[in-house]
């Protein structure tokens, strides 16, 4: 073969693979750079639905049975002192002024719970930010974020909690989360954007994945 040939096909090979190489990192920074948008583009969504609702959590004195059942006990208590004075609130600033009006209630209530069942625990009640876990309610799921939430603290507050949505309600004595009423669905349209709507609305658990998904990406 002539010298000259084989030197550009050598060149032109070399061009070929140093193009391949090349555009391989190109359309791996863009899938990274997409990757990337759709995480940023869900943690806006996250705080977007936080900026509309309140979360209620319990976290019991520790883990074990007797104080996980007293934990359970508090929240139905407090949940069923809470309902009737959330039920008819149209919006987060007006349900935020009832919670801290009732804090220190609740509190007292949540003594009394434990003192009944034979526990000199004290308890704490607050309303401030949190950091939680992707959740479902039914039909709805909840990214993982942090939320504003009114967080009762038994004890030395060092076991496991327990956690639903105080405003709009989503809070059930019962836990019968597996439907949610179509009552709970226009309450949450209507403090929802469609879009922060659509995206907790479960579609066959695509939006619960895609949460978790995010929930572990967070963690790395």
């Amino acid at each position: 073969m002539n010298y000259g040939i084989e030197k550009l096909i050598f060149v032109f090979a070399g061009i070929f693979v140093i193009s391949n190489i090349i555009f391989g990192k190109n359309q791996m920074f863009l899938n990274e750079s997409c990757e990337e948008t759709k995480v940023e583009s869900q943690q806006k969504m996250q705080q977007g639905i936080a900026e509309h609702i309140i979360r209620f959590h319990v976290i019991a004195n520790s883990d074990t049975k007797e104080d996980q059942e007293l934990k359970l006990k508090v929240k139905d208590r407090v949940v069923e002192a809470m309902r009737p004075k959330l039920k008819n609130v149209s919006s987060i600033e007006e349900a935020r002024k009832i919670l801290r009006d009732n804090q220190t209630n609740m509190e007292k209530l949540a003594d009394k719970v434990m003192k009944e069942e034979g526990y000199s625990y004290q308890s704490h009640a607050e309303l401030g930010m949190t950091t939680f876990p992707v959740k479902r309610y039914g039909d709805l799921t909840f990214p993982a974020g942090r939320y504003e939430a009114f967080r009762i603290l038994i004890g030395k507050a060092e076991g496991k909690n327990w956690w639903c949505v105080m405003f709009p309600t989503l809070c059930y004595v019962d836990e019968s989360y597996d439907v949610i009423t179509e009552e709970n669905k226009e309450t949450f349209k209507k403090v929802l954007t469609k879009q922060e709507y659509e995206s907790i609305e479960k579609q066959e658990g695509q939006y619960f994945y895609k949460f978790k998904l995010l929930e572990w990406i967070k963690e790395l």
